[in-house]
């Protein structure tokens, strides 16, 4: 069983497969890893160009892959073509130019989503859609402040919430955690590098079922505090520091 103390993403778990840039590469595996943005030191302006529309094309038609990993950044006609794979199962997505999540719909069998430093994302709302996700991780989305969103995937296990506590050092903007206490079935919460734009933790006490919980070091002591007392079943994350796995 996989420790909750880690990320369904973390190279441990589930190692990404070798990066390929060209379609003529994909091998045919269910698994696959893809590179085909940032490569201006190596490919020319039309070779680029051509890239991205082979993988476009690529992924418009139904292929066998159910893990995909996309690196860098993804732009909107690729994200488009992708969320027309009907099979696909996970989905990491590290850097794009979003700007229109609603294809997202398309994905009836995804299970666990990937989504990060996508500025140019403004609405969660086509989320709502994905009733077959499990985990979801959703890093440095400046644009976002709504998680409403997130808070209808009733049968959510996994949920991270974060901002650049790295490079940018920018927190992500929550308007409030309201949302995220519907998630009854949540065991791993993970919610670091954030601002509550209302101030409360409190409604987290909701969660009963958690088993693992991460928040920021600026979370006020006194909801914390009650938080655990109505936690029974929390094993580990930063708010039991003796406890950690």
């Amino acid at each position: 069983m996989q420790s909750l103390s880690r990320s369904y993403w973390h190279p441990a778990i589930n190692p990404s497969p070798k990066a390929i840039t060209e379609v003529a590469d994909y091998d045919g595996n269910s698994d696959l890893s893809v590179i085909c943005t940032q490569l201006s030191e190596t490919h020319t302006p039309a070779q680029r160009k051509r890239i991205i529309t082979d993988w476009c094309a690529f992924f418009s038609r139904p292929q066998p892959v159910e893990r995909l990993w996309i690196h860098f950044r993804t732009p909107q006609n690729l994200f488009q073509s992708i969320c027309s794979q009907a099979n696909l199962k996970t989905l990491y997505i590290n850097g794009s130019a979003i700007d229109d999540v609603s294809p997202i719909a398309g994905l009836k069998s995804i299970t666990h989503l990937y989504v990060g430093f996508s500025s140019k994302i403004k609405s969660l709302d086509a989320l709502a859609s994905l009733q077959t996700l499990l985990d979801l991780s959703l890093e440095n989305l400046q644009g976002v402040t709504d998680y409403s969103a997130v808070g209808k995937l009733a049968h959510l296990s996994r949920l991270t919430i974060e901002g650049d506590g790295v490079a940018s050092m920018k927190k992500a903007k929550i308007a409030t955690l309201e949302p995220i206490a519907n998630l009854t079935q949540l065991e791993r919460l993970r919610l670091t590098w954030i601002d509550v734009l209302d101030g409360s933790y409190a409604c987290l006490s909701n969660l009963k079922a958690l088993k693992h919980l991460d928040l920021p070091s600026s979370r006020p002591k006194d909801e914390i505090k009650l938080i655990l007392e109505a936690l029974a079943q929390l094993e580990s994350g930063n708010v039991l520091p003796t406890r950690n796995a």
